[in-house]
């Protein structure tokens, strides 16, 4: 990726610190490599890989507030790894016609190795935010992310489902049906990685029921989604003049921000028909 600078305000000078910084180029450097492989006549497909890559100049981007201005930064993290294993396999039993098994999982070790992040807002000394001193107000902004997972990257996601379809006693008229299990465990969405933001692991589970002619022109499906009603933040940030700014990087606690966050959509039950003519 190139770099450049973030205006992220138009309530100042465009070039005026700290409503605009400039951020570095992000390069990657790595390799991945696997295999595919057909077995027991074909019945079960497989897929394995294995990947490694090294990140200097990550480019993250977070919500500061300390100044007042609410004002998304980009910044550069020194550099992280992303490593880990992952497969997938589709089995199709000769003994049931129409079933499908099919399921995958990723291990993903995604570690920054050196990153100086800003910290966020209340954070205290005690907690990590005791890097960068600013000499004029005596409290530090900074803090070191080495050794902590990146912004979203769960160490484990997987999935699991198995899918049917055939004949129904309706000359021309088949059904179908699936279940499927989407996993991931638990994960920061924050940019400072605030640890009031940490996310659970969870189990989202979704389901359907079709009926449709065999020559596929039309369908009517009956569909969840996230049936057990599961909520999880995949972007989370501090809420604008809230907190204590002036407490970052102190010993004084007390003064942590709200936090907001996009979260995923709560249990859907669509009704679905499909038409058609050509």
């Amino acid at each position: 990726k190139s770099g450049g600078f973030a205006a992220a305000t138009n309530t100042g000078p465009a070039f005026a610190r700290p409503l605009n910084a400039m951020y570095l180029p992000e390069s990657a450097q790595g390799f991945e490599g696997g295999v595919k492989a057909l077995l027991f006549d074909g019945a079960l497909r497989l897929n394995l890989a294995a990947y490694d890559y090294d990140y200097t100049n990550l480019q993250v981007n977070s919500l500061d507030n300390s100044s007042g201005v609410p004002v998304i930064r980009v910044n550069n993290a020194g550099a992280a790894t992303v490593k880990g294993l992952e497969a997938d396999f589709t089995l199709r039993l000769p003994q049931v016609q129409g079933l499908t098994i099919r399921g995958a999982a990723n291990y993903n070790d995604a570690k920054y190795t050196d990153f100086l992040a800003t910290c966020y807002i209340g954070q205290t000394i005690a907690d990590g935010c005791n890097l960068l001193l600013n000499p004029s107000t005596g409290r530090y902004t900074g803090q070191q992310l080495a050794g902590e997972r990146l912004v979203n990257a769960p160490e484990w996601t997987g999935s699991l489902g198995a899918a049917y379809s055939g004949p129904t006693a309706i000359d021309g008229v088949d059904w179908g049906m699936n279940i499927d299990t989407l996993y991931k465990s638990e994960y920061n969405p924050h940019p400072e990685l605030h640890p009031g933001a940490l996310q659970n692991d969870v189990a989202f589970l979704n389901a359907g029921v079709r009926v449709f002619s065999a020559d596929r022109t039309w369908e009517v499906a009956l569909i969840g989604r996230n049936l057990t009603e599961e909520f999880r933040v995949d972007v989370a940030s501090n809420v604008p003049q809230t907190g204590l700014a002036a407490r970052t990087g102190t010993a004084l606690t007390g003064g942590l921000a709200d936090l907001s966050g996009n979260v995923n959509r709560g249990r859907e039950i669509m009704l679905q028909v499909t038409f058609r003519p050509f």
